[in-house]
């Protein structure tokens, strides 16, 4: 399964695709079947688009690129006192892997990733959850 930005870029690169050949085909000085070569070139982009947006996609597979900031720690509290915060690329990636892995749990509220059960709290912050704030000295 795919992520609905993967399913958006890979649309996108086709149609651009499409539309670069579609130009091409308008130069009067193209012979026929070269102009014929690149409309067919372009229905296929075309149908490769459309194919892309048909493949399902699962919204809590989390793109690890998205994440800024990770959170783990036992439950009851999120202040830190009870687990950290970090900005630690290797502890972002080992997370939002966990995560990820049971990514039938995950809940995704305001830009922010969640997996919570009985043992650990798991959180991934999205750039668009915390804006700027990306506090660097949490780094773990």
């Amino acid at each position: 399964m795919t992520t609905t930005n993967t399913k958006i870029n890979e649309t996108r690169e086709q149609l651009t695709n499409a539309l670069k050949r579609l130009a091409q085909a308008d130069r009067p000085s193209l012979s026929q079947t070269v102009k014929r070569d690149l409309l067919e070139m372009v229905a296929l982009d075309a149908k490769l688009a459309l194919a892309a947006l048909d493949e399902p996609i699962d919204e809590n597979v989390i793109d690890r690129a998205t994440i800024v900031r990770v959170y783990s720690g036992k439950p009851g509290c999120g202040c830190g006192c009870r687990g950290n915060y970090s900005t630690n690329p290797a502890t972002i990636t080992r997370v939002v892997n966990k995560m990820n892995a049971r990514s039938e749990e995950v809940v995704l509220s305001s830009g922010i990733y969640a997996l919570e059960d009985d043992e650990r709290y798991n959180w991934a912050y999205t750039y668009d959850s915390i804006g700027q704030n990306v506090d660097e000295s949490s780094s773990r």
